[in-house]
């Protein structure tokens, strides 16, 4: 089949005139004088429509001289092995026969991936084919816009890949360079560029690239050192369903914009997406996807784009358990999708990585005894989650979760600081043994994050807030949370800290706004109720005692166990005259931290003492004791 451009239902020589249908002069690029609109008019007239798609070429090597040696054998070889190719190959992969001429097809496929996938199936069958002697092709294969008509397919990409199959070496699948680019190099897949070709009639070169198949690469031998530590997510963009609207890249933006606030979280390595790419129609092989990117999990899903309503489904699949662990469905108008700070994609970044901590730590939950044996990111997720749920027993267990993990990993920052964490977290809760012994250890640790890392954002914001709230060396701690925000202005820990700096030092305008800005950092925190209860003390310390008993309300429904919350809750009710309320307040705060009284709360409290002392009279009309 010696094809050189292919438009319309005939095979055109370089040299013979392009006969375009009736109506369709001046309307697909060549020399095109209309404006859109009444190009497509055009296009509307005469039954053609737009749409992207990978064109696949072959031709078979050699038919004249085959045919002249053994004509019978020869066409029963060729339209056995086409018929195959029409009844069982090119289905598989969701191809359509636009023609077959003689010796040479040409084939439809909605992706290249699914052409590539087709033409190495091709090959391997034509290894079956031996008589008279074996089969050889030539393949070639372009991808993009294209026309379609009611039995035909028309464009400069239907001619590229004619011409790409027509300069293919045998047994060769020759590609443009856009489709070179939808691949990945080693998935699946290897290239070897061939000279340019000209083409015919034009000064256009193009690039050609022949691919082979590729090994899979060993897994792991490229990990950077200390990886573990955090999960890695590959996060593949979106297939999309066309229902006439044309490719709108709505997959590729909604996984940017998943990639953007996951990264923010900062609790995953995040996978790029030029290198997830290549993965958008492998959905159905999450588990292939994670070991070729060595990624923990695998975020897959489909969209489609129906009028300004975005129809999503979404799956989230777990290598370790080999898996789907969750999975969402979603309808949204487009611009909730993706406008502003609390836009669905924020919702949906968070409610995954609140689910990857919640596989963590219920994995921890399932096999305590095993915790040397759990991964790394298992082990700092769990213990993060865990220490979010502030039951005593799940609340231990972090600790020795980021014990396992320090020895595992000492020379690595953030266990240290987190660990840190835990010792503040059990000193402000009423658990901690020795407050005065923990905060001298919370110290200590925090010294160690930062020895290993002096820019650590996290390191520098838990060692300010000790200091605030065991040393009560609020001012001399400020200048800790001013480091750690220049280190990394979007980390939410460090702006909340601050705030709480700010809040103890009677500022309590400053304070709102710092736990507002973290808020907005992290709407959809797994530990949000830290938020609002430090938020709801800012308000309180402002003076404003019913927006302090609404965002303390905020956090107890998030978290009842939180005894901070339940204290500003019952001041802000004694405050805003609502005794029984208080009292009835007090007697829950008291069943949680049965050790409170007012006295021990002044101890430990670095409250400035206009704040404390309003605090104190206000617990005690609650009915918590003095001493």
């Amino acid at each position: 089949m010696d094809v050189v451009h292919t438009l319309g239902s005939g095979i055109v020589k370089p040299s013979a005139p392009v006969i375009l249908p009736s109506g369709w002069a001046q309307v697909n690029g060549l020399g095109a004088t209309y404006r859109d609109v009444e190009a497509e008019a055009a296009l509307v007239a005469c039954g053609l429509a737009r749409r992207d798609s990978a064109v696949l070429v072959l031709d078979l090597v050699g038919s004249v001289r085959r045919i002249a040696a053994d004509e019978h054998r020869s066409v029963a070889q060729w339209v056995d092995f086409a018929q195959r190719l029409n009844s069982h190959v090119f289905p598989a992969h969701d191809g359509r026969v636009v023609k077959s001429r003689g010796d040479g097809l040409m084939v439809e496929f909605p992706h290249v991936r699914a052409a590539v996938a087709a033409a190495f199936a091709v090959q391997r069958l034509s290894l079956n084919y031996n008589d008279p002697e074996p089969l050889s092709l030539h393949m070639g294969l372009d991808s993009g816009h294209i026309l379609v008509g009611v039995s035909d397919i028309y464009g400069q990409k239907v001619n590229t890949a004619a011409i790409l199959a027509d300069s293919a070496p045998a047994n060769a699948i020759v590609v443009s360079q856009g489709v070179r680019d939808q691949l990945a190099d080693g998935f699946e897949t290897t290239w070897e560029e061939l000279e340019p070709i000209t083409l015919k009639g034009t000064c256009e070169e193009v690039r050609r690239f022949a691919l082979a198949l590729s090994a899979p690469a060993p897994v792991g031998d490229w990990l950077p050192i200390g990886r573990g530590l955090l999960p890695t997510i590959a996060i593949v963009p979106f297939e999309e369903t066309d229902f006439g609207m044309g490719i709108s890249a709505l997959g590729d933006v909604l996984c940017e914009q998943l990639v953007r606030h996951l990264s923010l979280l900062g609790r995953a390595n995040i996978i790029s997406r030029r290198s997830t790419s290549a993965f958008r129609h492998s959905a159905s092989q999450p588990g292939l996807i994670a070991a070729r990117l060595n990624a923990d999990f695998a975020l897959t899903g489909s969209c489609s784009l129906i009028g300004n309503r975005v129809d999503s489904h979404i799956k989230l699949y777990d290598a370790s358990e080999d898996r789907i662990v969750w999975e969402i469905r979603r309808t949204s108008p487009l611009k909730n999708l993706l406008e502003g700070p609390a836009s669905e994609t924020v919702l949906i970044a968070a409610a995954m990585m609140r689910q990857i901590m919640k596989t963590s730590a219920d994995r921890v939950l399932a096999d305590v005894p095993g915790l040397p044996n759990l991964r790394s990111y298992t082990l700092l997720l769990g213990a993060m989650a865990l220490m979010n749920r502030q039951t005593r027993q799940e609340f231990f267990l972090a600790r020795r979760m980021l014990d396992e993990l320090i020895e595992r990993a000492p020379g690595r920052s953030l266990p240290h600081a987190w660990l840190a964490q835990w010792l503040n977290l059990s000193i402000q809760q009423g658990w901690s043994d020795d407050p005065s012994l923990d905060g001298k250890l919370a110290l200590s640790v925090c010294q160690t994050a930062l020895d290993i890392d002096p820019d650590s954002s996290l390191a520098l914001a838990v060692r300010g807030l000790i200091m605030t709230t065991v040393r009560r060396e609020t001012d001399a701690a400020r200048h800790l949370f001013e480091n750690a925000l220049r280190s990394d202005p979007n980390e939410p820990l460090a702006w909340l800290f601050h705030s709480a700096n700010r809040m103890f030092a009677g500022d309590g305008a400053t304070a709102l706004a710092a736990a507002r800005r973290a808020i907005f950092l992290t709407p959809f925190d797994p530990s949000l109720y830290l938020f609002h209860a430090i938020e709801a003390s800012a308000a309180f310390v402002m003076g404003d005692y019913n927006l302090a008993l609404q965002l303390s309300q905020r956090a107890i429904r998030s978290n009842r166990q939180h005894v901070s919350s339940q204290r500003v809750k019952t001041v802000a009710l004694w405050l805003l005259g609502r005794p029984e309320e208080a009292r009835k307040s007090g007697a829950t705060l008291l069943s949680l931290e049965p050790s409170l009284t007012i006295d021990g709360w002044r101890r430990r409290s670095p409250a400035s003492p206009a704040v404390a002392t309003l605090f104190a009279d206000a617990l005690k009309g609650a009915g918590i004791p003095e001493n």
